[in-house]
């Protein structure tokens, strides 16, 4: 039992350091740094993914931007799934936002490309990705009450995006959609549930 013991030890022992496949990189000070083969192509993988999705979520964020400031319900409505675009009420929300978010003068924008998520894999391909992008804060001026005093507004925009889901093709798009007049009101377009 003993021997047995000391045998498998010796055994794990070789098959941890005998299996880094250490590639050697030199850095700006000369000194060696060890990386693994597979460490450096997963670094590079997690990287182009995440720039990709750093991408998206800037395109999709300057659209919703666009549509509420230059006003533009039909170009917003198309960023919507199929599944919510469908409901009844939608319309009506679509309406009500854009009495929500009231621009007269586009200022500025804070844009965040970086977004919590999820992606399913099968077989290599992307078979489920989901984001909840945020925008924290779009600078208005408008005309509240008609005398030509502008006022400066402030709103945030977040929503869920489901970019892939090939399981049902109707959730992709923009499934919720909560626009926030910043410490003052909020109000949504779609189902937080839906998925």
């Amino acid at each position: 039992m003993k021997n047995l013991f000391i045998v498998l030890s010796f055994l794990i022992v070789c098959l941890l350091t005998s299996c880094s496949n250490v590639k050697e990189f030199i850095d700006d000070e000369g000194e060696k740094i060890g990386h693994t083969v597979y460490e450096t192509a997963r670094s590079s993988r997690l990287t182009k993914l995440m720039n990709e999705e750093s991408e998206k979520i800037e395109q999709m964020s300057n659209e919703i931007i666009r549509c509420f400031t230059e006003p533009d319900k039909e170009a917003l409505k198309a960023l919507f799934c199929e599944q919510i675009s469908s409901q009844t009420n939608f319309e009506n929300e679509i309406d009500e936002a854009f009495e929500f978010l009231k621009c007269d003068v586009y200022t500025k924008s804070e844009l965040d490309t970086s977004a919590s998520g999820e992606r399913s894999w099968d077989s290599g391909k992307c078979t489920k990705w989901s984001l909840y992008p945020d925008i924290p804060y779009i600078a208005v001026l408008c005309d509240s009450d008609g005398d030509s005093d502008m006022e400066r507004r402030y709103y945030s925009i977040n929503y869920d995006w489901g970019i892939v889901n090939d399981e049902d093709k109707s959730l992709e798009g923009i499934q919720y959609m909560k626009i926030e007049l910043l410490n003052v009101d909020s109000m949504e377009i779609g189902d937080y549930e839906l998925d």
